[in-house]
């Protein structure tokens, strides 16, 4: 892809049940293996309604917002929201 002039930019999430504590070792090596100029790495998050939220928010996975309650979610506005 770069031979022909063409730059790569990169945007991986860590945090999927299928993450080890070594995912986040695998990324870098991949970024400098691609060649990838610019490269960000987001957590994964559960956004309000989504059905990743709803499940997370079922199996007790989410931690309350400081000053919040469980089931609490900030989105990412800044607005909070009761679920």
């Amino acid at each position: 892809i770069n031979s022909h002039g063409l730059e790569v930019v990169g945007n991986m999430i860590l945090g999927f049940d299928t993450d080890t504590v070594n995912s986040g070792k695998a990324h870098v090596r991949l970024v400098k293996e691609a060649n990838v100029i610019m490269a960000s790495c987001t957590m994964l998050t559960a956004l309000d309604g989504t059905q990743l939220q709803r499940r997370m928010v079922h199996e007790g996975r989410l931690r309350p917002a400081v000053g919040e309650e469980v089931g609490a979610v900030q989105n990412p506005c800044g607005e909070k929201g009761d679920h």
